[in-house]
């Protein structure tokens, strides 16, 4: 999913819902974890938190920071979860 144009200094929101086989959201067993690759590698790693549990089930949101970590240029998101004994 393209999430658009952003500097150095603005913040990106990063979000997942976690799903099961069946598509529903649920909850993963830990905190998603967000890998982070521009095109010449690896750049970071973050766990993202839930945001509003009560409102929106199994939905995970967290802002980055685009600091000196990042340079100009794409970059993409893996996102990693466990629902039960499946790995997404």
């Amino acid at each position: 999913m393209y999430r658009g144009r952003y500097t150095l200094g603005q913040v990106v929101p990063l979000s997942v819902q976690t799903m099961n086989n069946s598509g529903r959201a649920t909850l993963p067993t830990a905190a998603p974890v967000a890998d982070v690759f521009s095109d010449s590698g690896f750049v970071a790693t973050f766990k993202l938190p839930i945001h509003d549990r009560y409102a929106i089930t199994a939905y995970f949101l967290h802002q980055l920071r685009l600091d000196s970590l990042f340079s100009t240029g794409r970059h993409r998101v893996l996102y990693r979860y466990k629902v039960g004994s499946d790995t997404k």
